[in-house]
Parts: structure tokens; sequence; C-alpha cells
């Protein structure tokens, strides 16, 4: 979609002329606006031991030194945006490699390390995870994915010009049928992108009021908990006036819970690259005794997942080797029938899976279900109804229960940032 037709539909003429006026008092005519919220939450995060993810354009290094100091004096995860802010929706993959491998060089040139990319506009095609890999980074956080807590779906689909923004001009996956997990695509990493954000509850919803976001995002955190995922908690600079106290409190809650990772994209991408190399290499039998055989590493964690939902982490050897008791073999069971895409969808969740002729000897069995029928979400409520303990390899190192994340889009510094934006934006239409 053409971005200033979805401007026009989604916000309306009338309120793009007041977002003017309201850009001016947000960024100015200078950069002390802009730096000085970049520092409030570097401050905020460092005091509970975080530290954010800054997704920059390239550009920005070349008109801002402000940027290149607060860097080089802050801990802070460096990721690109793009050389410029364009929709990468448009581009060919040709096209989109040389934008971003420009980007990675400047950031190179400058003494700056990045690891990961996130489109501009959060928009993107099939060609942009392998022009990610092309440029040599191993991520991406692009795909976007609506919470399933009430509080927050409700919110957005009674609002028209939210609604529009996620269904006209995002790409994303169903959190009611997927989980918030990052997942391997063409090679690349792809870290979702938590909704609702900044965009849709301040600007597009109205709520302006920092008690009543803090309920919102607190919310996804409490949900992320529950179901062992992510909340990748995005927003921009620009806004700190309504979310630096949500942003504390997130950070509050995440850490009194003593289990829930509070890490940078850049370790979250690396580590499921890692995890994506771990295999179940063996599992045998003795009188009731399972010598299970695999590849892990010190901050890899083995569970027993039992039928009450309870994960019970797993010591092992030294050398991977871990010895478990179970009234069944501790495995999913599957029919030679069933799909190599659900056989995939358990393994990339830790699972081991068998193919299995008796279904009586095996804690979980897909033999009496379609699995072609079920979501990743639907599937992983299946087993979660095993008749007895099943192994998994599990999603976060060091025998943390979730996730959570602190990404943060600068888009500009100044106004005049986004006069230039418009001028790339109509360049490479």
């Amino acid at each position: 979609m053409n971005y200033f037709r979805h401007l026009i539909e989604s916000k309306g003429a009338i309120n793009l002329i007041g977002r003017t006026f309201m850009l001016l008092e947000r960024f100015g005519m200078t950069h002390r606006r802009s730096i000085q919220a970049m520092r409030r939450i570097v401050e905020v995060s460092g005091r509970y031991g975080c530290k954010p993810s800054f997704f920059i354009t390239a550009d920005l290094l070349d008109h801002h030194k402000c940027l290149v100091d607060l860097i080089s004096t802050h801990e802070i995860d460096l990721c690109l945006h793009g050389y410029h802010h364009i929709d990468h929706a448009l581009l060919s993959r040709r096209d989109q490699t040389e934008e971003i491998s420009r980007g990675v060089e400047e950031f190179r040139r400058l003494g700056i390390r990045i690891g990961g990319f996130r489109a501009p506009f959060l928009r993107f095609n099939d060609d942009t995870p392998k022009a990610v890999v092309d440029s040599d980074l191993v991520w991406v956080s692009n795909t976007c994915m609506l919470s399933r807590e009430e509080s927050c779906s409700s919110l957005v689909n009674g609002s028209d010009s939210a609604r529009n923004l996620l269904e006209g001009f995002y790409t994303g996956k169903r959190h009611s049928e997927e989980p918030s997990i990052p997942f391997l695509r063409c090679g690349c990493v792809d870290i979702p992108v938590s909704l609702p954000d900044d965009e849709m509850l301040i600007d597009r919803i109205k709520i302006q009021d920092s008690a009543k976001l803090a309920h919102i995002w607190l919310d996804m955190l409490d949900g992320a908990y529950r179901d062992g995922e992510l909340f990748n908690f995005i927003f921009h600079p620009e806004r700190v006036p309504y979310v630096s106290q949500p942003l504390e409190k997130l950070l509050q809650k995440a850490r009194s819970h003593g289990d829930v990772w509070i890490a940078s994209l850049d370790d979250i991408g690396k580590w499921w690259k890692k995890r994506a190399a771990f295999e179940f290499r063996s599992i045998v039998e003795n009188c009731g005794k399972y010598t299970v055989e695999t590849n892990i590493t010190d901050d890899h964690c083995v569970v027993l997942q039992h039928p009450d939902g309870r994960m019970e982490f797993l010591e092992h050897d030294g050398n991977g080797t871990f010895v478990v008791e179970a009234p069944l073999r501790p495995v999913i069971g599957v029919s030679q029938d069933c799909s190599q895409e659900t056989v995939l969808c358990l393994k990339k969740e830790g699972f081991p899976v068998e193919s299995c002729a008796g279904p009586y000897m095996v804690a979980s069995d897909l033999n009496g279900c379609h699995p072609r029928d079920l979501s990743h979400r639907g599937l992983l409520d299946v087993v979660g109804q095993a008749n007895g303990p099943v192994l998994r390899f599990w999603r976060w190192p060091g025998r943390y229960r979730s996730a959570l994340a602190i990404s943060v889009d600068v888009d500009a510094i100044t106004l005049f940032d986004f006069v230039r934006r418009v001028y790339w934006f109509l360049k490479y239409r």
C-alpha cells in the first residue's frame, strides 16, 4: 500500500495536519530533546541490568555526531534500521542487499558493531531475510504479533486507525495460533515484534495516561511469562514522556519474577541460532530408566514437561547425558503419514519425535489426531495433554521461563530528519 495513502486512510487528513505540529513539539529543530530521551531510556534500563536494542538508520549518523557520542559512552545494543528510512517491501533482493550493506559499512566505518536489522515501517517482503544474510547479519525483527491478551486485542480491534495499521500495513503472524518466539526464515533468525506498541496506543487509540499504558504492557508481560514466550517491547524515543514510567514498571516486574531473561535482541538472535543445532542423539530404556544423550552445552536446558504443565529442569553429567525415570517413553510418537511440517514444528519446539506403532508406550501420541488441522499453538496444546512427562529442550537459556527485550526505533532526531525521510521515501517508491 502507498504509505501516504495509508496515512490519509488510517489517520485522516485533518489528523495529519495536527501530526505536523505534534512532531515539531516532540522533536524540535535541534537534537536536544531526542538525545535527552535516549539517555533517559538508557538510564532507566541500566538500573535493571537491561541493555536496550536501538535501531538507527545509518544516514542519521552522517548528520548527528551526537548520536555517535551517545553510542560510544553508553551500554547500547546497536542495530540497523536501514541506510535510509524507506519501504523495503517495495524493493528487490538486490536493492535491499545494497541498502542494508551500505548501512552496515557505515556503522563499521565508525567502529560500531551491529548484529541485526529491522526494516523501516516494519515493512518487508520474502527477500528481506535473504538480503540480511547477504549483508552478513544474523537476525531480523520485523514480523508483528498482536498480543492475544484480551485487554490488548479488544483495544486494537475497536480502533479503525489501529486496525488499519495492523491489517493494511504490517506483516504479521496470528498470536492466537503461533507463540511469540523467534523462528528461522531463509537461514536468518526472525525475532517477532509485540503489539500493540506506542504508535498504536498513544497516537492512534489516544491512550496517553502512563498508568493505563503500563497496565496494558504489564498484561502482555504476564501473558509471555505464563506461556514461556518473548515480549519484545517496541517504542520510539519521542514518546518517552509517556513510556518511561511503563518501561520502569515492566523491568521491575520482570526482575521480580527472577526467571525472566531480560536480554538484548542481539543476544536472543545469537541464542536462537545456537539453539537450532541442539539434538537428542539417543534415548535408551533400561528398567524404567532412560539414558538420554544430547549435544547440550552449559547454557542449554533440558526439561521434563509434566502433564500438569510443570517444567522440571534436569541436571546432566557434564557430557550432555541425562538419566530420567518415567512411566512411559518420554517422547512424542507419530505415525509414518504425519506431515514433515508437523514433525519439524515439534522438533523446533525441542521435543524428541519418534515413529511409533505402539501408542501406549510413549508419553504423547499423535496417531489419534490430525496434526495437519492444528495450528502451532494447537499442536502444543495436544502435547500438553500427554499421559506422562515428555522430554523437551527448553526455549531459553539458563533456566529462564520467558524473555523480555526492549527495542527502540530511532527514525529521526530533529524535524528536519522527517523532511529528509519524505525525500528518500519518494525516491525509492
